[in-house]
């Protein structure tokens, strides 16, 4: 038994799209500030330290990795202890660089992050 077929061209797919974007491309062109705002953009707040501050994400990967590889020196096979081992290695290389950015930041190096 010949189930038959039917085939959908490209164009039949394109058209919803493409009238899809023409009604909302107008939506691109109008301003974003209020009509009272003139000449420049509104000023951009700074974000609080605390979502900011790499440091306790990074304390808190490194902890993880540190439970991990303990864990897992007694329970399981090489290769995952050297996974562990790594992120545990990994996690005090990103507080080492977070340390190195801040010292540039303090004696006013140009390149560093503002932290």
């Amino acid at each position: 038994m010949d189930v038959p077929v039917r085939v959908v061209s490209c164009s039949a797919i394109r058209l919803p799209i493409l009238s899809l974007l023409r009604s909302t491309l107008h939506l691109v062109s109008e301003p974003i500030n209020p009509p009272e705002v003139t000449g420049s953009l509104r000023h951009t707040p700074e974000l609080p330290k605390k979502l900011t501050d790499l440091t306790p994400v990074v304390i808190v990967g490194t902890s993880i990795w540190a439970v991990a590889l303990v864990v897992l020196f007694f329970t399981t096979s090489a290769l995952w202890v050297q996974t562990a081992l790594s992120g545990f290695a990994l996690g005090f290389v990103g507080l080492a660089i977070i340390a190195w950015q801040r010292a540039a930041a303090r004696r006013g190096s140009k390149s560093a992050q503002r932290l």
